[in-house]
């Protein structure tokens, strides 16, 4: 097994890409050459290590598996569906949630059903749940798919016997800070350390997630040019690529790169933000810094998020389109940019007056058509 890497020229631009050779389980050699979604060499090296991982993994299960007792019960297909997901590459946030799902829920209520056996009426079941919200229910939903999918996949079945539809939902405003709490709020962090503000800076104008600022390698911020590549994504210890495979590079604010600078100098880790024996920050240091400062400007004790939240709305206050928003923030569909653009300025004022001046001069057209000629004269 082999990864290398190397830095290649074309038309102008500079990339990274990636030479892998591996021998999966099967014995047969795959080779892949690939463009590193990174600009830059540690980046693009873990990124390929990454795939290599993935690569290995997805021949550990064959495409398809013999189930000698017919469809498996929900209950004896967890683990098989499971692993599954692990060896295609899901986050292990995601495959955390799925056993969640599945051992909270969908096992309690259907754990002793034969997959191929499944009626819309245990469907039915879970749409009605009264116990969770919506957005539960439609989580389940979309994980019984999942495993659905899975089995057809592997043999386990011959077709999905059911029909999955999410429930609609009414869509939520996300919380953000007003521009005056989020001053309030940066002004408390700089009161306190340069690892705060940067936390603040890094959700509230860059529109880091918390697991990306966590981690934020010094490798992935360009001072001397102003821009941070979000390279990687940390959950509890482990190390991933971000959100939905979406590398991206963001130009940095000037209180940004000021307070990065800063914090550069007195660099103790390769790890923007670090503790003191210079390992990566855990969740609940970050979350525990957050409400400190929340505290000290006066405003409730929230979750890192807002943040991402504040960044967004703050851009369709500015008026940015929503498609740079989408590409600053990484969001893997407009439809997610969609919630903040009721904010944008002149978003329902320019349509009013639209209507006013075609209204307006419909009857400008109007009183000149009803006037004398001769009074004209």
């Amino acid at each position: 097994m082999t990864v290398k890497v190397r830095q290649r020229t074309r038309n102008g631009a500079t990339r990274w890409e990636v030479d892998i050779h591996v021998r999966l389980p099967t014995g047969r050699i795959h080779r892949e050459r690939r463009n590193a979604p990174s600009n830059t060499e540690r980046g693009a090296r873990r990124w390929a290590q990454a795939r290599e991982a993935e690569l290995i993994r997805s021949g550990l299960i064959p495409r398809k598996e013999k189930f000698s007792k017919g469809s498996p019960k929900l209950a004896e297909f967890t683990e098989v569906f499971l692993e599954r997901q692990r060896a295609i590459g899901r986050k292990p946030s995601t495959i955390a949630n799925q056993r969640s799902n599945l051992r909270n829920h969908l096992i309690p209520m259907l754990g002793k059903i034969r997959l191929a056996e499944l009626e819309q009426r245990h469907v039915s079941e879970i749409q009605t749940l009264t116990t969770v919200g919506i957005g539960t229910r439609n989580k389940l939903i979309a994980c019984l798919s999942a495993v659905l999918k899975t089995a057809q996949d592997l043999g386990a079945i011959k077709t999905i016997p059911v029909r999955l539809k999410a429930l609609p939902s009414p869509k939520r405003r996300a919380p953000f800070y007003p521009r005056e709490d989020f001053e309030r709020l940066l002004a408390a962090a700089c009161e306190l350390d340069l690892e705060t503000a940067a936390a603040v800076l890094l959700g509230g104008e860059a529109g880091l997630r918390a697991g990306e600022i966590r981690a934020l390698e010094w490798t992935a911020v360009a001072l001397s040019r102003g821009i941070l590549s979000v390279e990687a994504s940390e959950w509890k210890g482990q190390v991933t690529a971000p959100k939905s495979n979406r590398y991206r590079v963001l130009p940095m604010s000037t209180r940004l790169r000021a307070v990065l600078t800063r914090l550069h100098r007195a660099r103790r880790s390769a790890h923007v933000l670090a503790r003191d024996d210079g390992s990566m920050v855990t969740d609940k240091w970050l979350r525990y810094r957050l409400w400190r400062a929340q505290d000290r400007a006066g405003l409730p004790r929230t979750g890192m998020h807002i943040l991402r939240h504040t960044f967004c709305s703050h851009l369709a206050e500015a008026g940015v389109r929503p498609a740079e928003i989408k590409e600053l923030a990484g969001h893997s569909s407009i439809q997610h940019t969609d919630r903040y653009m009721h904010l944008s300025p002149g978003a329902l004022e320019g349509a009013i007056a639209k209507l006013d001046a075609a209204r307006g001069a419909e009857l400008e057209r109007t009183s000149t058509a009803d006037e004398d000629p001769n009074d004209l004269e």
